[in-house]
């Protein structure tokens, strides 16, 4: 028997699949009012909740859909920053993590926009984008908004020379791709200029890691910064030291709560089980890890007394363990900016804090092997540590002695 048809604006069956404790999925097909077929998609932790919001989804969808084609005549020349605008509020409609969204907003806000921004969506041609995409994206420093509210893009770095220095990574190209996708595929243009083009070879960013020289240093900074008052607190200083034994991503350091330390162990241990979630700048939750693994680290004696230091004398297990003076999250932004100012204008000023994973690969690489270094990092395959995370070392020592042992 053939599948149900289904009615102009309604929606298929609702059925919502366990796929484990707490998780349920649900994947709907719904027609719009001419006759085309479309999906969504949606997750919650109960059968009854994941049905409600399936339908709720697709009721958005069918408006969104309806509202589309009484402007259509209208929104042909919306210039880019405003088709951008539209499609970060479709997105946030879809199934798409927040954090990658709001990636994708600060690509465009800060890169793409102060170029293309104010260009409409039916003038852009293959020649103009492929131009832009290619050779008319440079780094900027961080952008600000005006008193007005606008957002302000910000100036130009420059190298040694004072050239402006080129941008780059491909997600500028990914951002443009979809965001023109999403416009052809609405009408508000014919096509998507960038189907069929491939992205340029870049040269891949060396991977720089901190000496332990420079490790210590870095820490010690960061010391005497809080302790001479020019730190607000003492988060960038020990915040560090956790990034540089545990070799965390950011986002899982400032998520951790006391639940996730156990100090009374033997070893000491931490449990990295979430990363902070932000859109805009402002906190909206934890979430799984990158891998979406759970992890246990055995803690280093430096890391304990960190710890020691930080702890209150009777923490609740919710409390973050660097929290800001009302009890709230650090932000990325605010540690990010904090260690900036940390090392400008000093030869450490290259410095990330995903430099404290690389730190960490490297070592491990160097004194044990590259399946540790991978096992430390918590990645699933050598090769992303191998491309990423370790440093190589230009000077080989090479034994090629035991293939003539018969020889002797």
């Amino acid at each position: 028997m053939g599948r149900r048809p289904i009615p102009l604006g309604g929606h298929g069956d609702i059925r919502p699949t366990q796929v484990k404790d707490r998780l349920w999925v649900s994947k709907v097909r719904w027609r719009d009012d001419a006759g085309g077929y479309h999906r969504v998609a949606v997750d919650a932790p109960t059968k009854g909740d994941c049905r409600e919001l399936a339908a709720e989804r697709v009721r958005e969808a069918l408006e969104d859909w309806r509202t589309r084609q009484v402007d259509a005549a209208e929104v042909r020349d919306l210039t880019l920053d405003e088709a951008a605008e539209l499609w970060f509020t479709a997105l946030a409609r879809t199934s798409r993590r927040p954090s990658t969204i709001e990636q994708y907003r600060a690509c465009w806000r800060g890169t793409l926009s102060p170029v293309l921004g104010h260009e409409t969506v039916t003038s852009l041609d293959r020649a103009r984008v492929q131009h832009v995409l290619l050779e008319g994206l440079f780094a900027r420093h961080q952008g600000h908004r005006s008193d007005n509210g606008a957002w302000v893009a910000g100036e130009y770095r420059l190298d040694e020379n004072g050239d402006r220095i080129p941008l780059h990574g491909a997600q500028p190209r990914n951002v443009m791709r979809l965001l023109l996708r999403w416009t052809a595929d609405r009408g508000l243009r014919d096509g998507n200029p960038l189907d069929g083009t491939a992205s340029p070879q870049r040269r891949q960013p060396k991977v720089r890691a901190l000496t332990d020289e420079e490790a210590t240093r870095l820490t010690q900074m960061a010391e005497g910064w809080f302790r001479t008052g020019h730190g607000a607190s003492d988060t960038l200083w020990h915040g560090l030291i956790l990034l540089r034994h545990l070799g965390l991503r950011l986002g899982e350091l400032l998520a951790l709560t006391w639940s996730d330390v156990d100090l009374e162990t033997e070893p000491p241990t931490v449990t990295v089980r979430h990363t902070l979630l932000e859109q805009r700048g402002a906190v909206t939750g934890l979430g799984p890890t990158k891998g979406g693994t759970i992890d246990i680290i055995a803690l280093h004696e430096r890391v304990v007394a960190v710890l020691e230091t930080r702890m209150p004398t009777s923490p609740a297990p919710d409390d973050f363990v660097f929290a800001t003076r009302t009890g709230r999250p650090v932000t990325h932004a605010n540690f990010r900016r904090a260690l900036r100012d940390l090392v400008r204008d000093t030869d450490l000023a290259w410095v990330h804090p995903h430099s404290m994973r690389h730190t960490l690969g490297t070592k491990a690489n160097e004194h044990l092997d590259l399946e540790a270094a991978r096992d430390l990092l918590r990645h699933k395959d050598d090769a992303v540590t191998r491309k990423h995370y370790v440093e190589r070392n230009s000077i080989r020592i090479l034994d090629p002695r035991g293939l003539f042992e018969s020889e002797k």
